[in-house]
């Protein structure tokens, strides 16, 4: 078993492929902006979506419009899946 390491407090891998590439997402050290859209206070941590390779968390990029995001899957050549939302709401499925 091998820790991933993740930039908050939490994190979650969702698949591995034939490479050994692991794809989920990583809570972020910042509160989440779309919490006050559902009338939450900021306390929740944003999501971000993630890979790592060999180890080594790599974050990958935002989409406009959605703060939080996770990454479902990543195939053997690092292709990857997965999905943006606001803490309230569905999203949109992404393609990175």
């Amino acid at each position: 078993m091998t820790p991933l390491k993740t930039v908050g407090p939490d994190g979650f891998a969702n698949y591995i492929n034939s490479s050994g590439t692991v794809a989920g997402w990583t809570d972020l050290t910042r509160p989440d902006p779309s919490d006050r859209s559902c009338d939450l206070p900021p306390a929740v941590p944003l999501e971000g979506a993630a890979l790592w390779r060999r180890g080594k968390l790599i974050r990958l990029p935002a989409a406009s419009g959605f703060p939080d995001m996770g990454a479902t899957a990543v195939n053997k050549v690092g292709t990857v899946v997965g999905a943006a939302a606001t803490y309230c709401t569905y999203g949109n499925a992404l393609l990175w």
